[in-house]
């Protein structure tokens, strides 16, 4: 299923004329299974045609950019000030997750995988390690370990 570049415009929330909520709507991805998981104060998006996603923090004082999601699904806060960023990236079917650090601004670490969780004591993301369909190498369906802590 091919996704419309809009597909991202149409899972932030927006208040205003750029500047949109990211919703939160799956704090499974966060480890933490029915509950709600709050965004950092002051923090907006906006969403761009080519799949790109600028996160905004302190009232636009700093920003990041994401490149490859579809749709941002999820930003869980670290206890330590960063954020991992959960989004899907349709056109493979997998989902990408950014660790963030807000505070400098910069893009830590960036993985596209499938089924991706933080740990509950959020020091560990598990995936399924990506795979390129049609390739000549043999499907592995393992998951990995990525430390984050």
């Amino acid at each position: 299923m091919k996704t419309s570049p809009f597909a991202v415009l149409l899972a932030l929330s927006c208040s205003g004329p750029a500047l949109c909520q990211l919703p939160q709507s799956h704090p499974e991805l966060c480890g933490t299974p029915n509950g709600a998981i709050s965004l950092p104060p002051q923090m907006s998006a906006i969403a761009g045609i080519g799949g790109e996603v600028q996160l905004f923090f302190n009232n636009g004082a700093q920003s990041i950019q994401i490149l490859g999601p579809d749709e941002v699904e999820e930003v869980c806060p670290l206890s330590d000030g960063r954020l991992v960023v959960f989004g899907s990236a349709a056109r493979s079917g997998g989902r990408i997750f950014s660790i963030v650090d807000p505070t400098k601004p910069s893009l830590l670490d960036k993985v596209l995988g499938y089924d991706a969780r933080l740990s509950p004591d959020q020091k560990w993301i598990v995936f399924r390690k990506f795979h390129v369909f049609n390739a000549d190498l043999p499907f592995s369906d393992a998951y990995a370990l990525r430390f984050i802590a």
